[in-house]
């Protein structure tokens, strides 16, 4: 942000600065002679950090013949200026005069100031006996890439003068275009692909049958690629990066490829992409045709490095170069050495893939292009090379080529319009399909991806990559949904040759239906004979919500606890005498499923830590009971009134009480004593007189 804020600085110190110079020569600013600014029609390469921008032509007229006079400009784009800098941080911009009928380089004090504006100042010229002047500045460089996207195209400068009129204060730095387009076939096998030959030419290559694939690169408009000028360190370089190589692997490029406007229509080409095989040729000319030369030994960012020497007579090309794998990559740099400005050119660069053993046959890593070298560095400086480019994938070139239903291209096809899903809320996942095929040729590799637009997390997929034919499990999981509609959308992605295609996701979840998948005695889960009057326990899903009830054969029961997955109640009473009742659960507004009970006059069950010492504390192997003392046990599941009997090991004790437990309803109560001489841990249970006779599960107490 500091240096955003001194950048404004400089721009408004300088505006003022030339507001000055203006005031101070105002008697005489009618001497000044009035100048259209002008510019030619340039394209910008969307992925360039130092594009030039087009031509910047002052056409001056009136000044005074033959009497010498200086001027001065400031120009300020809407993207920082990136040419090279001097030791003295002096870009690189070029300013000519034409008066008198001659075109010279004029000296000229050039400074960048803050980062997007440039002033030049001390720009001298003597007007011809015509009183016509035209200054020119050439070999402004911007970071077109900072600009891409954005809703204007066209990227316009402003220009302030001094010594001259101006009639316009704005003029265009070009217009942006993608500049490379690219498509690739995939790798083409003959049987089991042999190894490169140790006399490696393509006549060599295509003779033996080696494996190969195709990238086309192409220009995005004429000119695109372009051979080094005097201002560019090197020429337009495209990069080809492999990844992903299996051992055994083997990779080759040509030394020089020969574009589609090539030297006796040999283009070169492997004969997997329209254009016939051929090594290509090659011959020099007045308008020049596309030639891409090797780089060998280039830098990771694709600079650097030997060009492949340009051939100077017509020639066939022949020659191939084995590139170097390392950690399962590889690169291929090329750098237009001679090019048509004049038309959009493009090149088929085969791949030929050698394996030196037959497990890797069928196995071949993906591979990248783009513009070179690729850099971050969008700024002005003095080191960096020009020109540069950021790393992005370029776009398809068949629509320009007018080849995409060509059958060398895989094609994505899907055969579902929409994946309709529907679960109920905390519910288990559901799954849907995608199916597709590749109904073009070669190898369609595809990635899939989702997208979401209600919600997220709720869908995953698998797999999410393959080749060719396949199908796409899609698993929507309601699990920490709430009820409504989620949307998300699956998108399998095969490339830019074969197409990307999205298909809908509608994930419906409904309000989940309250589930019972237990009944029994609330003391005991084990024990599933209920007693009317007595307490019990229903466990499931979904179990809690608005306006809950629980009815046994429509008569409803008194809830004393509820949440999502268990609910205890008492029984009703008013079914005594019955041997089994349905029990349904209301929530939501939503019924269980009916749930079958059995019912009975006693099926009792002692509460855990049920059992109580004389003394009120629970009965444990470190709090025994001690023997003459009574216990106090308390069990569901007994009659109302009915007397009970206790077994303590092999022993039958009359109890001394057995009743409602006071101020419980539900819950009973059974006192006992315990004879003098019992001790140690036995077993209890609880058993109800006749004619109801019912004895409870073991419960473990001590004694000392």
């Amino acid at each position: 942000m500091q240096r955003h804020y001194q950048t404004g600085l400089y721009s408004l110190y300088f505006k003022i600065l030339f507001g000055l110079i203006l005031c101070s020569c105002i008697v005489s600013a009618q001497q000044f002679p009035p100048c259209l600014p002008s510019a030619g029609n340039a394209n910008l390469r969307s992925e360039g950090l130092t594009e030039v921008a087009t031509n910047l032509t002052l056409s001056c007229t009136n000044a005074t013949p033959g009497v010498p006079a200086t001027a001065s400009v400031i120009i300020e784009t809407p993207v920082n200026i990136t040419n090279h800098l001097s030791t003295n941080n002096v870009p690189d911009v070029v300013v000519s005069v034409t008066a008198a009928g001659f075109q010279q380089p004029v000296p000229a004090n050039i400074q960048l100031v803050g980062n997007n504006t440039v002033n030049i100042s001390g720009i001298q010229y003597t007007p011809g006996a015509d009183g016509t002047v035209v200054i020119k500045i050439d070999n402004l460089r911007v970071n077109a890439n900072s600009a891409a996207g954005s809703s204007s195209p066209v990227l316009n400068a402003t220009i302030l003068a001094s010594g001259l009129k101006l009639t316009n204060s704005q003029f265009g730095l070009g217009a942006l275009a993608s500049g490379l387009l690219s498509s690739q076939t995939s790798p083409v096998f003959y049987g089991t692909p042999p190894a490169l030959p140790s006399s490696l030419t393509m006549q060599n290559l295509f003779s033996a049958g080696v494996a190969f694939n195709t990238t086309r690169v192409t220009e995005g408009f004429a000119n695109a690629f372009n051979p080094k000028d005097a201002n560019s360190d090197t020429g337009t370089r495209i990069m080809i990066r492999y990844e992903n190589l299996p051992a055994g692997l083997q990779l080759a490029v040509p030394d020089l490829v020969s574009g589609s406007d090539a030297y006796l229509g040999q283009q070169t080409a492997g004969g997997d992409m329209g254009v016939p095989q051929s090594p290509g040729a090659y011959a020099p000319s007045v308008n020049g045709s596309l030639l891409l030369a090797l780089v060998t030994n280039p830098n990771p960012d694709g600079s650097g490095g030997q060009v492949y020497g340009k051939p100077t007579s017509p020639t066939t090309l022949s020659n191939v170069y084995q590139l170097p794998i390392s950690n399962g990559s590889a690169m291929a740099v090329y750098e237009v050495v001679d090019a048509n400005p004049a038309i959009q050119e493009s090149a088929q660069i085969p791949t030929f893939i050698g394996l030196t053993s037959a497990a890797s046959a069928g196995s071949y890593g993906g591979q990248g292009v783009s513009f070179a070298p690729i850099s971050t560095v969008g700024v002005a400086d003095m080191t960096d090379p020009v020109p540069r480019f950021v790393d992005v994938t370029p776009p398809g070139d068949c629509k320009l080529i007018n080849d995409c239903t060509a059958n060398y291209f895989p094609r994505l096809q899907l055969n579902t319009s929409q994946v309709t899903l529907s679960a109920p809320a905390g519910g288990t996942q559901v799954v849907g399909y995608v199916p597709f095929y590749n109904v073009g040729g070669g190898t369609m590799a595809w990635t899939a991806s989702v997208n979401y637009q209600t919600g997220s997390g709720w869908l995953s997929i698998n797999p999410t990559s393959g080749i060719n034919n396949s199908t796409v499990n899609v698993h929507a999981n309601p699990a920490n949904l709430t009820p409504g509609v989620y949307n998300a959308t699956v998108t399998i992605d095969a490339g830019p040759a074969a197409g990307s295609q999205s298909v809908p996701v509608v994930f419906t979840v409904s309000q989940a239906l309250p589930l019972i998948t237990q009944v029994s005695n609330a003391a005991n889960g084990y024990v599933n004979t209920l007693v009317p009057g007595s307490f019990a326990s229903i466990y499931g899903t979904s179990l809690s919500g608005s306006n809950l009830s629980v009815t046994f054969d429509g008569v409803s029961a008194t809830t004393v606890y509820t949440s999502a997955t268990q609910i205890n109640l008492l029984v009703p009473s008013t079914l005594t005498g019955k041997s089994s009742a349905q029990v349904v659960v209301s929530t939501n507004g939503q019924n269980s499923a009916p749930f079958n009970v059995t019912l009975a006059n006693a099926s009792p069950a002692i509460f855990p830590n049920g059992v109580l010492n004389q003394d009120f504390s629970v009965n444990s192997t470190s709090n025994p009971a001690a023997a003459g003392s009574t216990l106090q046990i308390f069990v569901t599941g007994l009659p109302p009134v009915a007397g009970a009997t206790v077994s303590i090991g092999n022993q039958s004790l009359q109890s001394v009480f057995s009743g409602p437990a006071p101020g419980v309803p539900g819950l009973q109560q059974v006192n006992v004593m315990l004879p003098a001489g019992l001790t140690g841990t036995a077993q209890l249970t609880v058993c109800s007189a006749a004619p109801n006779a019912a004895c409870s599960p073991a419960y473990s107490v001590t004694i000392h």
